[in-house]
């Protein structure tokens, strides 16, 4: 079938139809294709609502589902809708190639966040495109990360901490931002455990930390939203007995 004819066949569904029951379903793959049918697909698709609109889908249903591998090979992508298909490499550009620091920081509505020793890289599996985020400035050595989405702001973030520092990036700007650190010092972290963040709620990021001064565990929250630390989470009830062991 040819773009004309494609064209004249979707020209006559009742706009409702294509915008709120066809198009929202198909996977990006055929939604980059489609994209080339004519300039009004081009620009439905690359448009913030619809954007938007396949994502809710996408997250609401069980379909354009993702298993990213890591390996001394590097990362591979299994889809789990055709789960008979062989994984294959994740395509990163040149400037990123894999190496043993190569780690996964986290993932949010279906981007992927890589950090390759100093480097980090935001990438969309589906659909190849990718991000370079700039390195933090100066000589701290951050150890512990989190990715995560500003549903207020409609942005997403990375927050970097170490023991006495804390920076954070909004993709809209690109740009780290230093924060005060009195509460980080407050925790006087041991550099062990969890370095990436467990996300809850899109935006919470959370670390299992041991706090020298208190002997202990802790779970510590910052909140992307408000770009500051709340409350601690309560640790399950488990024997601590062995409280001069760092391990998890």
């Amino acid at each position: 079938m040819t773009k004309s004819q494609i064209l004249q066949r979707w020209r006559m569904l009742p706009s409702e139809i294509l915008l709120d029951e066809i198009l929202p379903k198909l996977p990006v793959k055929s939604l980059l294709r489609f994209k080339s049918v004519s300039n009004q697909f081009k620009n439905l698709i690359s448009s913030p609502n619809f954007i938007v609109h396949h994502l809710r889908h996408s997250l609401s249903s069980a379909t354009n589902r993702l298993l990213i591998t890591s390996g001394g090979s590097g990362l591979h992508i299994c889809d789990l809708d055709t789960p008979e298909n062989p994984p294959i490499p994740l395509p990163v550009p040149d400037f990123f190639r894999p190496d043993p620091t190569l780690c996964i920081i986290g993932c949010c509505n279906g981007l992927l966040l890589l950090r390759n020793g100093i480097d980090f890289l935001l990438i969309n599996p589906s659909t190849g495109f990718y991000s370079a985020i700039p390195r933090i400035d100066g000589p701290v050595y951050y150890n512990r990360f989190g990715f995560g989405y500003d549903a207020v702001n409609d942005d997403y973030k990375i927050a970097a901490i170490d023991e006495h520092h804390i920076a954070v990036l909004n993709l809209r700007d690109n740009l780290w931002r230093n924060f005060d650190n009195s509460r980080v010092d407050t925790f006087a972290m041991v550099p062990d455990g969890r370095l990436y963040a467990a996300v809850y709620d899109s935006h919470l990021c959370h670390w299992l930390i041991w706090c020298g001064l208190q002997k202990k565990h802790r779970i510590i929250c910052f909140d992307l939203l408000i770009e500051n630390w709340t409350q601690d989470i309560p640790l399950p009830n488990y024997n601590d007995d062995n409280s001069g062991d760092n391990s998890e």
